[in-house]
């Protein structure tokens, strides 16, 4: 069965942010602690981080070399929640008062981000594997009109130390196990061929 491919793209939701907890080099195993959701996703741009260049030989562009060292991420939100500041950003909740603290010298944690777009035949998921957040934009002004507040997330998301691997995606058109399960954890294959 030939699956129809899309013409077009749209649409940004299911944001979702799977801490990663531990990577064991000797096991080539990455554990994710548990994925939460993170409302509000207005728009995301991702841009390719590399190079390409040609080797010049014999009056020609002889060879070429391609890096590929992931995305340069920003996600645009109106709201950055409390989990993703505390389990990702480092900042402290004191649990008495309410009150968050972000530190200097606080360390982020590295994520996985889960995503989803729309399309005209079938919506894509993604999830780019290895992932680090610098701390957000913040500001306000006078109300006006029905505008909000915009708060926007640079990140990196790198190929993963363990097998390089920067991105997977699916379409709902593919496996329907394993796109309907693609928020509950970390998709990883179990088996390339």
């Amino acid at each position: 069965m030939t699956k129809t491919e899309n013409k077009v793209t749209f649409g940004l939701k299911n944001v979702h942010i799977a801490p990663i907890e531990t990577i064991n080099g000797e096991t080539n195993v990455i554990s994710y602690g548990k994925i939460f959701r993170f409302p509000g996703a207005m728009n995301l741009e991702l841009e390719p981080k590399g190079e390409s260049k040609a080797i010049p030989a014999d009056d020609v562009d002889y060879h070429f070399m391609n890096s590929n060292e992931g995305y340069e991420g920003k996600l645009k939100v109106p709201h950055i929640t409390e989990e993703f500041a505390t389990k990702i950003l480092g900042e402290l909740k004191d649990e008495q008062t309410g009150v968050l603290t972000e530190k200097g010298d606080a360390s982020t944690k590295p994520f996985a981000i889960m995503f989803e777009f729309s399309g005209d035949q079938n919506k894509t998921r993604y999830v780019l594997y290895y992932c680090s957040a610098s701390r957000p934009s913040n500001g306000s002004a006078t109300k006006s009109g029905t505008t909000v507040n915009e708060r926007e997330l640079s990140f990196k998301a790198s190929p993963r130390p363990l097998d390089s691997v920067v991105k997977r995606s699916i379409t709902s058109a593919d496996k329907k196990e394993v796109y309907d399960a693609w928020f509950t954890s970390v998709y990883e294959p179990t088996s390339l061929g």
